[in-house]
């Protein structure tokens, strides 16, 4: 057995017992297991570095009598980028791993190319991941679907619950039978116009994600985010008064298979005032999340938080909260790759050229009822 098994095997077992004295009701005794488990997923991230690194001499053992011409991956992106000169290596790589958007699907950003842009390689396309984990990303709670042309329908259960037929029962199967509803979706172009200097994207090893990644980030995470919301308050308010309004829509108002793996999602104000409760004991009503102790939760349901300034209310002035599977609610219909594109025409007179980055993605709804917004008075 590797070493990481027998380590994440004392992970879960930590957790386990993590769990069960906080169900006894020894929360500080919980809670310090915290620091156990942190530092056994530490050693954990430590033994795979290991493994995989024994993992690629063997690799490298095995194939040490192969000699393959050596590619900088960034070097042969940024040539084929700018239309520079490359070597018989780096044009086999542009072959075999860019994929150059042809004209007829660059979309209507910006000023037109003479060429098309090229799709990020995987390791530019890991470091923007990376990037993103650093921000608040509402994608990562609902349902990405990685779709392969920019409009298309898929089926899925209508309004009625499907069930089984009985087909001995049956003389004819009518279309009546088949209670399906469609969904579709149409990706739309969306991108950042990002003027640089001649002097430095002249540069073949320069690493342009480097340069663009944080601004192309933020601004992607929160026209998603926007995106997203915009969905989101399509949603009829429901008024509730107390944190008895929230229980009532995961108890009641949800259908309860939704509600096991609902979230609580909300804005600072909001959460800010379930952070204030206390039971009749002078107890926190919210409890961290032993999983994730950078979150909170209400009765095992995880508090999802968004600043203000992206998570308005519907109504103005009110707290507001979405309770729910927004994996279930949602679909986020991603066309994968990032493009980037070249035009030195808008930077004449600033001696510049500029990069165009652009993302293609829409959003659906696909059940209505899998969340609820519930919004109620700020208390005075």
């Amino acid at each position: 057995m590797l070493l990481s098994a027998e380590i994440r095997r004392k992970i879960e077992n930590k957790k386990s017992e993590m769990k069960n004295l906080r169900d006894k009701g020894e929360i500080e005794k919980a809670h310090a297991m915290i620091g156990e488990i942190e530092n056994l997923n530490k050693e954990l991230e430590i033994q795979l570095k290991i493994e995989e690194e024994e993992k690629d001499s063997v690799v490298n053992n095995a194939n040490k009598n192969v000699v393959v011409d050596k590619v900088d991956e960034n070097r042969a992106f940024n040539k084929a980028l700018m239309n520079k000169s490359m070597t018989d290596a780096e044009k086999k790589y542009v072959a075999d791993n860019l994929v150059e958007n042809k004209a007829g699907d660059t979309g209507v950003i910006g000023a037109d190319d003479v060429r098309g842009g090229y799709l990020l390689p995987t390791t530019h396309e890991t470091q923007i991941k990376e990037l993103r984990r650093k921000r608040r990303s509402l994608k990562e709670l609902v349902n990405v679907k990685s779709v392969t042309t920019r409009t298309g329908k898929f089926n899925t259960e209508g309004e009625n619950a499907l069930e089984l037929l009985n087909f001995e029962e049956l003389n004819t199967l009518t279309a009546k039978d088949l209670k399906f509803a469609q969904k579709s979706w149409a990706v739309k172009d969306y991108g950042l116009l990002i003027p640089v200097a001649n002097q430095f994207i002249e540069d073949t090893d320069v690493n342009i994600v480097d340069y663009i990644g944080k601004e192309f980030v933020k601004a992607s995470v929160r026209t998603e985010n926007k995106a997203i919301i915009t969905e989101f308050k399509k949603l009829e308010a429901k008024t509730i008064k107390g944190v008895d309004g929230l229980l009532e829509a995961l108890n009641v108002t949800l259908d309860p298979a939704i509600a096991e793996n609902a979230k609580i999602i909300t804005n600072q104000t909001s959460f800010n005032y379930l952070d204030t409760l206390e039971d009749k004991q002078g107890r926190k009503l919210l409890q961290p999340c032993l999983a994730d102790p950078t979150k909170m939760m209400l009765r095992n349901k995880i508090i999802e938080v968004f600043a203000d300034e992206e998570l308005t209310p519907k109504t103005s002035n009110n707290l507001t909260f979405y309770v729910g599977d927004a994996e279930e609610y949602l679909n986020f219909y991603e066309k994968k790759g990032i493009e980037v594109a070249t035009s030195a025409e808008a930077g004449f007179k600033e001696y510049a050229t500029w990069l165009r980055v652009v993302e293609r993605f829409d959003v659906g709804v696909v059940d209505d009822k899998a969340l609820v917004l519930c919004e109620m008075a700020k208390p005075v």
